[in-house]
């Protein structure tokens, strides 16, 4: 792993996983919650494109957290 855009994904710090539930907390009653997580999903993958974190399995789990993290955050119910 590489870059800021690496650690980020890579800790499970609660701060971190606030500036998500933030995130969606503003927005989950603004738009279409799917058009969300596609938006969400493609500045993510390119983050992870300018860090130079190489295709593999390593680049997917660390997307796949951070997207389950926004997943899980934007569904919260009434929070």
């Amino acid at each position: 792993m590489c870059g800021v855009f690496s650690s980020v994904l890579a800790s499970r710090k609660p701060g971190q996983r606030s500036v998500i539930r933030d995130l969606c907390a503003i927005v989950r009653q603004e738009r279409e919650r799917e058009k969300l997580l596609i938006e969400f999903k493609v500045p993510v993958a390119s983050a992870a494109t300018r860090e130079r974190i190489a295709y593999g399995s390593e680049r997917s789990d660390l997307i796949s957290r951070l997207v389950g993290a926004f997943i899980e955050e934007l569904y919260r119910a009434g929070r």
